[in-house]
This record gives structure tokens, C-alpha cells and sequence, in this order.
């Protein structure tokens, strides 16, 4: 990324760098609307789980309407 021609500026290496910190601050946004998104989904009751059998939700993992998802 920090070429020794780009020196003593290095605008290649500091583009890539910025652009990379932009694209992993969208990525954990989108990933935190998901999760509140999902989380107030199974809030009020509209998982496609919810009228399971109890023996049958224990199976279920993170698809559990009483598992919530965290940051």
C-alpha cells in the first residue's frame, strides 16, 4: 500500500487505508440495524418459530424466539 514512489505523501496507501475504515463502519452499522431489526421482530412475537414446542425451541440455537441477538 505505501509504495516508496508514493513518498513522502502516500495518497495511494492513505486512500486504501480510509476506504477500508469507511467500508467496516458501514458493514457494523448494517450488522447493528440487522440485529435491532431482528431483535424487535421476535419482541413482538412475529418469529416463524413461536409455535414450536418447548423441546423443540431447545434445538433451535440462535433461531430460539427467546434468543436475542447482542453486539
Amino acid at each position: 500500500m505505501f509504495l516508496a514512489k508514493d513518498a513522502p505523501e502516500y495518497r495511494t496507501g492513505y486512500s486504501i487505508a480510509l476506504s477500508f475504515l469507511c467500508m467496516s463502519i458501514a458493514g457494523s452499522t448494517a450488522y447493528f440495524i440487522a440485529c435491532m431489526v431482528e431483535n424487535h421482530q421476535r419482541a413482538k412475537g412475529s418469529s416463524k418459530h413461536v409455535r414450536k414446542a418447548a423441546d423443540e425451541k431447545g434445538v433451535l440455537g440462535d433461531l430460539d424466539p427467546n434468543y436475542r441477538y447482542m453486539l
